[in-house]
């Protein structure tokens, strides 16, 4: 029903869902998902998620917003950005509408999603490069540089 892989070279939590859940199917999806959220962080420190969820139907309510509870533990654990794609626009709809988290955009199309990951990346380099030379240009103003 599902798997995880942390692919270093990426730096992404690769994870792929697929059935239909019952209640008591969540909490070792949590479970396992949590664990492997904290040994990507344990080893890369901040890191993005692909969430791969073609073979994935429509899920009840009730274990939708376990899924809800999930992603948001699992968002707090780095300030990475997750994709998450769907096979359907019944889920897209489904996802869009209660997977809300700022780092997090849904797709249905796992090549938009790799895009969108790459750029946001690229954005959080670019950001760090100019608080760098920002912290650096203060330091030389301290020193009389």
């Amino acid at each position: 029903m599902f798997s995880f892989v942390h692919d270093a070279d990426a730096n992404i939590l690769r994870i792929s869902v697929e059935g239909l859940y019952e209640m008591e199917d969540v909490p070792a999806l949590g479970a396992a998902l949590l664990s492997a959220a904290q040994r990507g962080a344990l080893t890369t420190g901040d890191f993005d998620v692909l969430v791969e969820s073609l073979d994935f139907p429509l899920q009840h309510e009730d274990v939708n917003e376990q899924f809800v509870a999930i992603m948001q533990a699992g968002m707090a654990m780095t300030t990475g950005y997750a994709a998450i794609v769907v096979g359907s626009p019944e889920n897209y709809e489904q996802a869009s509408r209660t997977q809300r988290h700022p780092r997090l955009r849904v797709f249905m199309s796992m090549a938009e999603a790799e895009d969108w990951l790459a750029q946001m990346g690229a954005a959080k380099l670019d950001d760090a490069g100019v608080k760098q030379a920002e912290s650096i240009e203060a330091l030389r103003k301290l020193a009389g540089i």
